[in-house]
């Protein structure tokens, strides 16, 4: 059962963005769904005021776009409780992500209960996704797989990779890996990317399908060429406007390019894998700097097969998500408690992912880490890794120069690797070799201004380590703590939050400075450019910086 859950929240967590899909929708509903009679915002208030759903659920939009997310929760908030479903999944994605309001899952549980026994397959997904995840509310697989069923039937295409999924692993269903095959079959058509994927590995190891290697090198390389995130959320900002139509014949006018009431076989993926929409990173194209679009992947292990368990790491990676998520915007995906092979399989997924030249990536690590002295090399413990003794050849353990192998090939111009474990400073050789502290660059840009800082960062490539020690022991924490350097990290994050609005890599060592044992630093190999950075901006910040001068 343990291995089951394991699975389970690497599997479902790579789905992350089944929370959030609606807060794409809202980014391009504010942008196309204005008055059709070029009313004032004074007589759309006015309107909604007056009890109108339509009025209420397009002035949330419009408080959405704004950033204003707390008024925007009102508006949906009032759309929601006279039963419109789109509202009510807005409502309950603003509870998920804690986007004006603090996180609450059971709340998002409930919101997402009422679009889903509505009929609307995308409040079904959720819905289903939180039962599965047991996320506000107990684990149930099987409560789960019923509504993505009803949501698969609808022709959802995430609900319909999500069923393949239950059925190709005995979750809440009789396993049935044929009927798995026939479900991923129906989302790929519709071009929904990680069902092309869990197609080609259907085809090329033959589960419930006759083994065909041309098949998953068809579906490989449709899945490897999807569209954009933009583009996917373009596609199925028209679902829910149709779905609001349903509920009132006068919602929010569709746009004639999505007028179909299938989804064209050729349309891109509609549920990207990140998390939060952060809108401020979208704004105005006027911005005389690029704005990067910010990413994290986040590995947490405190359930081991063979190791002894751990008490924070999963709480901590919870912490940064939220850091990460509600302070700077970040679009986070988080694998809890991964075996070798999920974690090879996910940083794979990011090999194929398509980047913008300012985009950064954060990859975290936190779990144990080992140390071999006879062969001066560090590694990973995945969740099932086998004991030491039992394993001489760390066959089961994740060498450091492998997760950099694939750190510096994502194609994500910017990429940061922290870790926090035992040994994991250790990943750059002269800390393994002789235990000397990584290298220490002063910022070079310390007085300059933030679009200065963008500027001359942006057409340098970045690949930076921060590590929880050297050749060292790493505490984990006090139950019901965060491990030193977790902490340390936090604060530094919110302190930067609210002092400037953003933070350099240079600002986050400042922060890290007084833990003991001492983090770590530096470039990864020779990969890093020099005068290279990696910043977290608030919204706040990109807004300023996205204001026409």
């Amino acid at each position: 059962m343990r291995l089951v859950r394991q699975h389970l929240a690497s599997t479902f967590i790579l789905y992350l963005a089944t929370l959030i899909l609606c807060l794409g929708l809202l980014r391009l509903a504010a942008q196309q769904a204005g008055d059709g009679n070029d009313r004032s915002l004074a007589a759309l208030r006015q309107k909604a005021e007056a009890g109108d759903v339509t009025a209420e659920f397009t002035l949330g939009t419009k408080y959405y776009s704004a950033g204003d997310y707390k008024e925007a929760l009102a508006w949906f908030g009032k759309a929601a409780q006279q039963g419109n479903a789109p509202a009510q999944i807005n409502v309950g994605s603003l509870f998920a992500n804690g986007m004006g309001v603090s996180v609450d899952y059971a709340q998002a549980v409930a919101w997402y209960t009422k679009a889903a026994e509505q009929g609307n397959p995308q409040g079904q997904t959720d819905a289903g996704y939180m039962l599965a995840s047991g996320r506000g509310v107990s684990q149930d697989y099987k409560k789960a797989a019923e509504w993505f069923r009803k949501a698969a039937e609808q022709g959802y295409a995430p609900a319909e990779d999500y069923l393949g999924n239950m059925l190709a692993n005995g979750w809440g269903v009789a396993k049935d890996p044929k009927q798995a095959v026939g479900w991923y079959q129906k989302a790929a058509a519709q071009g929904y990317g990680l069902a092309q994927s869990s197609l080609a590995e259907a085809y090329a190891s033959g589960m419930g399908v006759a083994q065909n290697p041309a098949q998953a090198q068809y579906w490989s390389n449709k899945a490897s060429s999807g569209h954009s995130d933009d583009e996917a959320d373009t596609q199925w900002v028209g679902l829910e406007m149709r779905t609001a139509a349903a509920v009132n014949p006068e919602a929010l006018p569709q746009p004639a390019a999505l007028s179909s009431s299938e989804p064209s076989p050729d349309l891109p993926p509609s549920m990207p894998t990140r998390g939060v929409v952060a809108e401020a990173a979208d704004l105005s194209p006027a911005s005389p700097v690029a704005i990067p679009h910010n990413y994290a992947l986040i590995f947490a292990t405190d359930d081991y097969t063979h190791w002894p368990a751990l008490t924070n790491p999963i709480s901590d990676a919870d912490a940064v998500n939220q850091a990460l998520t509600s302070l700077y915007g970040f679009h986070v995906e988080e694998v809890r408690n991964p075996t070798d092979d999920q974690i090879l399989r996910k940083l794979r997924e990011y090999l194929h992912r398509s980047f913008e030249p300012q985009d950064q990536l954060l990859i975290f690590f936190s779990g144990h880490g080992y140390f071999d002295t006879d062969l001066g090399k560090g590694f990973l413990v995945p969740a099932n890794a086998l004991r030491i003794e039992d394993d001489i050849g760390h066959r089961s353990l994740l060498a450091h120069e492998t997760v950099m192998d694939y750190v510096n090939r994502i194609p994500a111009k910017h990429v940061v690797l922290v870790l926090d474990a035992c040994f994991a400073g250790t990943l750059d050789r002269k800390i393994a070799d002789s235990g000397l502290r990584g290298d220490i660059s002063s910022d070079p840009y310390a007085h300059a201004s933030l679009p200065e800082l963008l500027a001359r960062k942006e057409p340098k490539r970045t690949r930076r380590y921060i590590t929880s020690g050297g050749k060292d022991f790493v505490p984990d924490g006090l139950p019901g703590h965060h491990s030193p350097f977790i902490s340390a990290f936090l604060v530094t994050l919110n302190q930067a939050a609210d002092r400037k609005g953003y933070i350099t890599l240079d600002g986050i060592q400042e922060g890290l400075s007084t833990v003991n044992p001492e983090p770590r630093w530096g470039d990864i190999e020779d990969d890093n450019d020099p005068g290279a950075d990696f910043l977290l901006l608030t919204p706040s910040a990109v807004a300023q910086l996205s204001k026409p001068k």
